[in-house]
């Protein structure tokens, strides 16, 4: 008979061996996205997936209007070609240059969301999918509910070839405002932060908003000086040269007179044409090559 050190060594050996294999089977090559995944896989990961959602939230409803031809699903159909028309394609069929990269790949999403509530579709659009491709998307709840309209309208409103998103969103376009940098800080927090600090972000200001930004003392009198500070409805610059901007209408008209922050002293604000006249100048009295024109020419008055 065998003894019971014996049988463990041969079991240790078999589950090595076992080991071996497995890893020579399976491990060389798993990270690669090109690979389709098995079957079995995507059965279990469906499954998972589906599994994941708290039932509360498949309940939640779309408050929004979800009929094909409703605003709503118009926003959506906008919203699905700016975000998500790059990896899901067109029509949902995820048959895209990324898309076809990724693993594992993007579902179908006109066959997916049939199967979906409306709540499931938001819960994973905002939350994103764990392992995959797909992020969460930080946008206000509103532009959310819109896309899920459009994904619920898709299989019936997706074109059946692919569209130029210019030509379908020229009246969007046409109205739309410039919301600035604020617009960036929900996803990019620390950035934005680090850059509303910077001279960059602060180059104009106004002062009635910052006050500080004027920076020399008005109080003692220059024969440069012709305007008070109640004139001055911009600040331009902080770090080389101030420039003082006097608002009529609609319309910032440059005060004549600029402060040297490095020297703190004032000086006549120089144009553009006076700028060119000095350049002219100078290279007629040979102060400069003729070949540094191009680049005095270039030079920015706020370098002054």
């Amino acid at each position: 008979m065998f003894s019971k050190r014996r049988i463990i060594l041969y079991l240790l050996v078999v589950v090595l061996a076992l080991i071996g294999t497995i890893y020579q089977l399976l491990l060389p090559g798993l990270s690669i996205a090109r690979e389709e995944p098995w079957g079995l896989e995507v059965q279990v990961a469906t499954w998972l997936l589906q599994a994941s959602v708290p039932n509360a939230a498949k309940r939640v409803a779309n408050p929004l209007n979800t009929a094909a031809d409703s605003p709503s699903v118009a926003a959506g159909r906008d919203l699905f070609r700016q975000k998500c028309e790059v990896c899901h394609a067109y029509d949902g069929g995820g048959k895209t240059e990324i898309g076809s990269g990724t693993f594992p790949r993007p579902p179908a999403l006109r066959e997916l969301v049939t199967a979906m509530s409306d709540g499931e579709i938001f819960y994973h659009v905002r939350n994103g999918i764990r392992n995959t491709a797909m992020p969460a998307w930080n946008m206000p709840d509103n532009q959310l509910w819109q896309l899920v309209s459009y994904l619920r309208n898709l299989p019936a409103v997706a074109p059946l070839t692919a569209q130029p998103v210019a030509e379908d969103q020229t009246e969007t376009v046409s109205s739309a405002t410039y919301v600035g940098s604020v617009a960036c800080k929900s996803c990019h927090e620390a950035i934005y932060e680090r850059w509303s600090k910077s001279r960059m972000a602060n180059v104009v200001r106004d002062p009635k908003e910052h006050p500080d930004a004027i920076i020399p003392d008005f109080t003692k009198p220059d024969p440069l000086v012709k305007f008070s500070t109640t004139d001055i409805a911009l600040v331009y610059g902080s770090k080389w040269k101030q420039r003082y901007f006097t608002k009529v209408g609609d319309d910032y008209f440059p005060q004549p007179a600029q402060w040297d922050v490095m020297h703190k002293i004032w000086l006549a604000a120089l144009f553009r044409r006076q700028w060119d006249r000095l350049v002219d100048r100078a290279l007629s009295a040979r102060q400069f090559h003729a070949s540094h024109r191009p680049a005095l020419r270039r030079l920015s008055l706020g370098e002054l």
